[in-house]
């Protein structure tokens, strides 16, 4: 899995194929919601591949 992630305040801030995606982990562990975003962005389609 490419990327990291590192944690400001109540924000998780992570960094995946030159994108930054921030967002809040509330009750979560930061680290939990650091993987979920990561994993999300890495099955993530493309913009050019994507037929909306």
């Amino acid at each position: 899995m490419r990327g990291s992630y590192r944690v400001m305040g109540k924000t998780v801030v992570v960094y995946f194929d030159g994108r930054i995606k921030f967002v809040d982990y509330g009750m979560d562990r930061p680290e939990t919601v650091a993987k979920w975003l990561i994993s999300d962005l890495s099955r993530a389609k493309p913009r050019k591949q994507r037929t909306w």
